[in-house]
C-alpha cells in the first residue's frame, strides 16, 4: 500500500524548502569552474598591465560572474581606495604650500599652514600600516581556488607593497615640514632684527 503525501500540509513547505536550499546548493557549486575562470580571466588582465595603477571597480555584471570570488576583489580595492584617498588628501595640502609659499617670508607668514600640512601628514604612515593590517587579515580569511590563490596573491603583493616603499617618503616630506617650522619661528622671534629681499634673508645682527 502507498501512503499518499498530503502537500495541504505544513510537513510540505518543509520538505519544499529543503528542495530549493538543496537546487540552490547545487547550482552555486555547479558554477564554480565557470566564476572562477572568468575571475581568472579578469585578474590576469590587470597582473599584465605594467606599473602601478588604480583599480577598477567591479560593474553589476562582473560581480555576479564572478560570484563569491568578487569578494577577494572587492576587498584589495577598498585597500587601495584608503591608500589613494590619503595620497590625494596630501597633495591637496602640498598644492596649496607649493603655491603660496615661495620665500622665507612666506615661511613666516602661512607658518600654520605649514603646521596643519606637517600634522596631517604625520598621521599618514600610521594609518598606512593600519589599513595593510586589517588588508592582511581580511586575506587570511579568504577560501580561494588553489588556482586562483596564487593570481589573487600576486595581485596582493603588486598592490599592497608600494606602502612600504613611499612611507620613508611620507617621512622626510614630514621632516622637511618641522625644518619649515623651525624656520618660521625663529624669523617671528627675530623679524625686527632681518629684512626679506625675495629669497634672502638680510640681519645685521651678527648674532641672530
Amino acid at each position: 500500500m502507498i501512503n499518499k503525501l498530503d502537500l495541504s500540509s505544513p510537513f510540505k513547505y518543509f520538505l519544499l524548502g529543503i528542495l530549493i536550499l538543496a537546487l540552490g546548493g547545487f547550482l552555486g557549486c555547479s558554477r564554480d569552474p565557470e566564476q572562477r575562470t572568468a575571475y581568472k580571466g579578469f585578474l590576469q588582465a590587470i597582473l599584465a598591465k605594467q606599473g602601478y595603477f588604480t583599480l577598477p571597480p567591479l560593474t553589476g555584471e562582473q560581480e555576479k560572474t564572478f560570484g563569491p570570488y568578487s569578494l577577494s576583489y572587492q576587498q584589495l580595492y577598498d585597500f587601495t581606495k584608503g591608500i589613494e584617498k590619503s595620497v590625494e588628501e596630501c597633495a591637496v595640502y602640498m598644492d596649496g604650500i607649493s603655491k603660496n609659499i615661495s620665500t622665507p617670508k612666506d615661511i613666516m607668514d602661512r607658518r600654520d599652514e605649514i603646521a596643519r600640512a606637517r600634522d596631517y601628514m604625520a598621521l599618514i604612515p600610521a594609518k598606512w600600516d593600519e589599513l595593510l593590517e586589517q588588508a592582511k587579515v581580511w586575506k587570511e580569511k579568504l577560501v580561494l581556488h588553489e588556482d586562483v590563490a596564487s593570481l589573487y596573491n600576486e595581485l596582493f603583493i603588486k598592490y599592497t607593497e608600494p606602502v612600504n616603499q613611499i612611507k620613508p617618503l611620507m617621512l622626510s616630506v614630514v621632516d622637511t615640514l618641522n625644518s619649515n617650522i623651525e624656520l618660521a619661528d625663529y624669523l617671528k622671534q627675530n623679524e625686527k632684527n632681518v629684512q626679506f629681499q625675495g629669497n634672502m634673508i638680510i640681519c645685521n645682527d651678527e648674532a641672530v
